[in-house]
């Protein structure tokens, strides 16, 4: 594409655009000192979606054989705190194909179930949970979805402090909520040091495959 492409992108009201190219534009670009002004312009000025080194023909061919060209299309990030720039992993209700190159068959719930992350910081205590759904131990025909969970604890305060207890509050799609306490974790009640982290991975089984909200509630002591 050429960066003259940019007006009618946005006289068009476009929202994003995606090729099978690596970059979507006219090499050698046509402006010798910015790389890839398309880009640029579009992303930075015009906050547009790009998507790159797509391959679409299984999707094509599903809506050439059923007639139906609008769907539901999806690419959330990888749900890594703090990271910029990652890729993606688009998704199409249309079809279970993938819409990248490498990337293993999958639905878009399975997707988004996989992708699910949260964090959240009390006094310097930051907690951060990812996790993603195991369908080998799961059950749909009996509404069992498992998901394994990693917790990080990061102490980002200015005092030693103390994990003694746990509370989970879990809500699923169906606005069921389960509270789970006990004391420590996986059976510790790790000390962090100023700066130190803690990490655990556990798993637990679902009544939906997507959830709704999950929070992670640790109760910490803090000692001088």
């Amino acid at each position: 594409m050429s960066l003259t492409c940019a007006e009618w992108l946005a006289t068009h009201e476009i929202a994003g655009y995606a090729t099978d190219t690596w970059g979507t534009e006219v090499i050698p670009n046509e402006t010798p000192d910015v790389f890839q002004p398309l880009h640029c312009v579009a992303i930075v000025n015009m906050g547009m979606l790009v998507g790159e080194i797509f391959t679409l023909e299984a999707l094509a061919d599903d809506c050439a054989a059923d007639g139906v060209y609008e769907f539901l299309f999806v690419a959330p990030p990888l749900p890594i705190t703090g990271a910029v720039g990652l890729p993606d992993q688009p998704a199409s209700d249309q079809v279970e194909s993938p819409a990248v190159a490498g990337q293993p068959a999958y639905d878009v719930r399975r997707e988004r179930a996989a992708m699910f992350s949260s964090r959240a910081v009390t006094r310097g205590i930051e907690v951060s949970v990812q996790s993603s759904y195991v369908p080998e131990q799961s059950e749909p025909d009996q509404q069992q979805w498992f998901f394994a969970y990693r917790v990080r604890i990061h102490n980002g305060g200015d005092e030693t402090v103390q994990l003694l207890t746990r509370h989970w509050v879990i809500t699923d799609a169906n606005g069921k909520i389960e509270e789970v306490r006990g004391p420590g974790v996986v059976g510790k009640q790790p000390t962090l040091e100023p700066g130190e982290a803690f990490e655990y991975t556990s798993a637990c089984p679902l009544g939906t495959l997507v959830r709704d909200d999950a929070r992670h509630l640790p109760d910490a002591g803090a000692r001088r």
